[in-house]
């Protein structure tokens, strides 16, 4: 079974110890970005994927890593 984390009281999944779960977006569309960059904004880790690299470079500029 697949599990992104333990939802704590608030809005954050915390892995156990709780340090906050890292998170992939694979697909960095109109949707991906969106969502890679609110959860970057939120203090995660992000690592992002899209075929064209180029597409990345904000997010990565932003904190993310480039899978």
């Amino acid at each position: 079974m697949f599990t992104l984390g333990v939802k704590s009281s608030g809005t954050d999944f915390l892995v156990p110890g709780g340090r906050k779960q890292p998170i992939s977006v694979f697909g960095l569309g109109a949707m991906g970005s969106a969502l890679a960059s609110g959860i970057l904004v939120r203090g995660y880790q992000v690592t992002v994927w899209y075929r064209s690299a180029d597409k990345a470079e904000t997010l990565v500029d932003a904190g993310a890593t480039l899978a």
